[in-house]
């Protein structure tokens, strides 16, 4: 094997994983496009590629995901390498921007670790496990599968009774963690230590095991490909691992600024519903304190509209006239 970007994924697990990719969001585009708009939004192709680009540019990166999957001449021309332009402004447009996208990955790739919730192994929705330094993003059900300790891995490909194995293949890949769980980002990863009791991405583990003991096969272990394999491929495990540190701060920075944003809108959403309630002859004293439907209706992250008020007002005055008879009731 040659340099380090040979070692994302095998291109098996590539393969299987675009595979999955397209059909999981089949159905769901299926349903968008019936009806007489059936193709229309391919016509897009016909606008002069300077004012295209200048279109997509303005969007989100999981607008350009979508519309890669509109069409093949879209997906081609969108995945091309001519159009890195447009992922890299696309990218911009997202508050706060992610880091580059780095040397190893392409940007479609990039932005579909960052902005998708497809399964990469089975194409399930709502995918929240991801493992940054592996490129993967995993439904709970194959993280479970496919996440495990080293020695577990080991003992499932009949590797676990060679001990110099354990002891050096968890040095050749990045263990996986659940990066949308961490709560705070890391210091930078000056060395790896990992073990066989770390957890690792099966294909990316099984991958490495199969690199390390060909080389074995062939040469002694103190032969120049060995020295050198390891030596690579612990500067690719550092280089991943730094990266996934970059993106848990940027992912800490995202959190903090939603919940910023989040805090204002429900302030908002309480003084403009106060506001109507005066205008309805209630004043703040006389909220109820201790009324989970009401506490529900009020303290929520979303800015009051008039047809969340239509929705909510009635239900909002049963509380009060609740509250009020029975204070009324205390008071007797």
């Amino acid at each position: 094997m040659t340099g380090p970007s040979r070692y994302a994924l095998s291109a098996s697990f590539s393969r299987a994983s675009e595979q999955c990719q397209t059909s999981a969001v089949s159905n769901m585009r299926d349903k968008r496009l019936a009806g007489r708009n059936v193709g229309k939004l391919t016509l897009v192709l016909d606008v002069p590629m300077d004012i295209f680009f200048e279109i997509a540019s303005h969007l989100d990166p999981t607008d350009i995901l979508q519309l890669a999957r509109v069409s093949k001449d879209l997906r081609a021309m969108l995945l091309s390498r001519t159009s890195r332009h447009i992922w890299m402004a696309t990218r911009k447009n997202v508050s706060p921007p992610p880091p580059d996208c780095p040397e190893f990955l392409s940007e479609p790739r990039y932005a579909y670790l960052l902005f998708e919730r497809f399964c990469m192994l089975c194409g399930a929705g709502r995918a929240v496990n991801v493992h940054y330094a592996g490129l993967a993003r995993l439904c709970r059900e194959c993280w479970k599968r496919d996440v495990r300790k080293a020695c577990t891995l080991a003992k499932d490909i009949a590797v676990d009774k060679d001990k110099v194995l354990l002891k050096v293949v968890p040095t050749l890949l990045p263990q996986a963690t659940r990066d949308n769980l961490e709560r705070h980002a890391p210091d930078h990863v000056p060395d790896v230590n990992q073990t066989q009791y770390s957890f690792f991405f099966r294909p990316i583990f099984i991958e490495v095991v199969e690199q390390y003991r060909a080389l074995c096969r062939s040469q002694n272990w103190n032969q120049e490909p060995m020295r050198k394999f390891i030596e690579e491929r612990k500067r690719w495990t550092l280089e991943r691992l730094n990266f996934r540190k970059e993106l848990i701060r940027w992912q800490v920075q995202v959190s903090s600024q939603r919940a910023d944003a989040e805090e204002v809108a429900e302030e908002e959403r309480v003084s403009a519903i106060i506001e109507k309630l005066r205008e309805l002859g209630y004043e703040p004293t006389d909220f109820p304190t201790a009324d989970e439907e009401w506490d529900q209706m009020m303290n929520q992250p979303r800015k009051l509209t008039s047809r969340i008020w239509t929705t909510i007002h009635l239900k909002l005055v049963a509380c009060l006239e609740r509250e009020r008879a029975r204070r009324e009731q205390e008071a007797t």
